[in-house]
Parts: structure tokens; C-alpha cells; sequence
């Protein structure tokens, strides 16, 4: 799994605390004829890789979500009416509406997106793209499910986004949308079926490539594993504290002229910890996947960290290239 549910509620970064009094300042709503840019946290380029989740979001009858609250911060997202008449509506209306045409209007204007575009939604476990045109979707707003019933609500605890049909991520929902990732856009980036499970066999200390590889901690046994993928061997080092994964070291190889495609150090902390390796130690969890997944783009792997909060990354295995941040919208 590339990315662990730690709840169901895995949602958006705990974006913004900072907020200026101006930005703060959203008590007018607005009509169609009144839309007004009012973004001015993240920069966003038309065609931009920018990768998302699907989560299910909902008590009763929960529907498939795309958030892109991580990209798309607004302090005139949403009507006032939710945040300024909080006292004197629903708890159930204020968790979830639709964006009627002014704010719709205003969510693609902010994300540089056309009614036109297309959802792209790839499913890499079942090789399954899955795709629909941006004008067949809800644009709406979830409240955050870290959000009680009696507590002052703020525009900072809306999720906003688009709602899938229910039959459209059928087998991939089936799976809580693990394996898919999402692209909104004119062109489909991912290119199929070049993706595949990790299955690492262990290896002897003598065979990891870097010898002398510095450590943050101090450790009671190493354990060392290899993966041959197409033109690349991945490499690990972990180091195990009272049976417990520590530090985890990665490096990626090309078998063509033996060049050190990436180097990554992973450790545990307050909003990850490092996933166990597929098949070693009994694991069964499908964490780490490798290969092509984008068009253009060097090969890739991903889902050597769990997320309590924050997002994942996909690395990206060439040095000049950074890794991939996934708007997973995970809250804390």
C-alpha cells in the first residue's frame, strides 16, 4: 500500500493556521457576476503534475472525494452563510453541500481547470484507468471529520473538491481507493501497466553498495534486502531497535552504468513511520511499487512510509529530478 489509512477521515495537511485578518474577511457571498480570485498560497501552473487521492467521505452513505484543498486555498471558497450562520444550520447541511455555480465557477478558476478537462484516475494494482470529463462532477465541500458537532467551524475546516459516481471506482473502491492515484487536466499522464509489486529477497551486508553509509541511530541488528526491476536494482538497509524498524536507507541503481539514481533515508516520526518491506517477516501488506508510472518521466517507487499526517511522495529515480508530493489532504 502506498498510502496507510490510518482513519477513514484521511484527509488534508492542517493547512494555514497563519491567516491573516484580510484573509479572514470573507462575510460577502458571491454572485456568478462576482467571482474573485482570493488565492494566494500555491502556486499553480496550467498542466502541472499536481497528483491527488480519492478517499470515501461521508456517515451514511459515503461517496468517492478528490480534495484539493491542498492546492486550492480560498478564504472565499465556500458561501459565508456556513461559517458566519454556523449557530442556525444543521450540523448534517454544514458537513457537506454542493458549490453552486459562483463558487464551481471559482474552484476551477483557482485550479486553472476547464469544464472540459478530464479526470484521470489510475488504478496501478489493477492496471484500470479510469476516466470522466470535470463537467459530470459535483464540485463540493466536506466539513473535516476532525470537526464535532457544537465547535466553531472556520473556512480552514472545509475540504473542497469533487465527487465521483458510485459506479464508476467500483473495484478500485472495493480496496478504499488504495492503489489509485488521480490527475486533473487536458492530458493523462500515466502511462499503463508498466508498474509492479516489489518482492524483496534478503541479501548480505557485503552486497549493499555503499559501505560506509552514515546512520542517524544507533541499532541492534541490520537487515539488508535487493529488488531487480527492469534496468534498475533497488536496494535496503534497515536498522532494527528491539525488533522495531528504525532506519531505513534506499538506493536505487542502474544496472546499465552502475549510477546511483537515488539515495533516501527514511526515520519514524511524529506523522510517519517506515512500512514494513512486502513479504519480509510474515508482511503481507503490498506496500512498495516500482516502474514507469508517469509518460516522460524516469522510473519511479513509492510507499516506504506510513502517514498519520502529512502525504506521501512518489520518488522520482533520477537525482535531478525531486520526488512527487501526493495532495492527499490528510488532516491531523
Amino acid at each position: 500500500m502506498m498510502y496507510k489509512l490510518i482513519t477513514l477521515a484521511s484527509t488534508a495537511l492542517s493547512l494555514l493556521s497563519n491567516v491573516s485578518p484580510a484573509e479572514n474577511n470573507y462575510n460577502a457571498n458571491l454572485s456568478d457576476g462576482a467571482v474573485r480570485n482570493t488565492i494566494g498560497r500555491s502556486q499553480i501552473a496550467r498542466n502541472q503534475l499536481n497528483i491527488f487521492r480519492v478517499v470515501a467521505m461521508g456517515d451514511k452513505n459515503p461517496k468517492a472525494f478528490i480534495s484539493v484543498s491542498d492546492i486550492y486555498n480560498d478564504t472565499l471558497a465556500i458561501p459565508s452563510t456556513y461559517v458566519n450562520n454556523q449557530k442556525n444550520i444543521s450540523f448534517d447541511k454544514l458537513k457537506y453541500f454542493e458549490l453552486q455555480t459562483a463558487y464551481r465557477k471559482k474552484l476551477l478558476k483557482g485550479m486553472l481547470l476547464k469544464e472540459t478537462d478530464t479526470v484521470f484516475m489510475y488504478d496501478y494494482k489493477l492496471n484500470q484507468l479510469t476516466k470522466t470529463p470535470v463537467i459530470r462532477l459535483k464540485a463540493v465541500a466536506h466539513l473535516t471529520p476532525y470537526a464535532d458537532k457544537g465547535e466553531q467551524i472556520t473556512i480552514w475546516d472545509y475540504m473542497i473538491g469533487f465527487e465521483i459516481g458510485d459506479k464508476l471506482l467500483r473495484k478500485s473502491g472495493s480496496n478504499y481507493y488504495e492503489n489509485l492515484l488521480v490527475y486533473i487536466g487536458s492530458n493523462n499522464p500515466f502511462l499503463p501497466g508498466k508498474m509492479q509489486l516489489v518482492k524483496w529477497k534478503e541479501i548480505n551486508k557485503k552486497q549493499f553498495p555503499i559501505s560506509n553509509h552514515n546512520t542517524l541511530t544507533k541499532g541492534d541488528k541490520e537487515a539488508y534486502y535487493s529488488f531487480s526491476g527492469g534496468s534498475v536494482i533497488y536496494y535496503i538497509k534497515d536498522i532494527l531497535t528491539d525488533g522495531t524498524i528504525t532506519e531505513r536507507d534506499f538506493i536505487a541503481i542502474s544496472t546499465k552504468d552502475k549510477v546511483v539514481l537515488k539515495n533516501e533515508k527514511f526515520t519514524n516520526s511524529e506523522g510517519s513511520s517506515i512500512a514494513p518491506l512486502n513479504f519480509v517477516a510474515g508482511n503481507k501488506e503490498e506496500n512498495q511499487w516500482a516502474g514507469y508510472l508517469f509518460k516522460n518521466k524516469p522510473a519511479v517507487i513509492f510507499g516506504f512510509e506510513y502517514h498519520s499526517f502529512g502525504c506521501p511522495s512518489i520518488i522520482v529515480l533520477n537525482k535531478a529530478s525531486g520526488n512527487i508530493a501526493i495532495n492527499c489532504d490528510n488532516r491531523h
